[in-house]
């Protein structure tokens, strides 16, 4: 019988950001406009 070196109790169970998705439809002016690349980070600041 194996017994566990170390006893640890249950972790607390904390909200986290995860990464999504939002689809936006551009302004039909833009419609010939092309986006290279748009990211958000972690602290909500955006690169496009």
């Amino acid at each position: 019988m194996m017994l566990p070196l170390f006893s640890v109790g249950q972790i607390k169970d904390e909200p986290f950001y995860q990464a999504t998705s939002v689809k936006f439809e551009m302004a039909p002016e833009l419609s010939k406009a092309k986006i290279l690349k748009v990211e958000v980070d972690y602290n909500n600041n955006v690169y496009v």
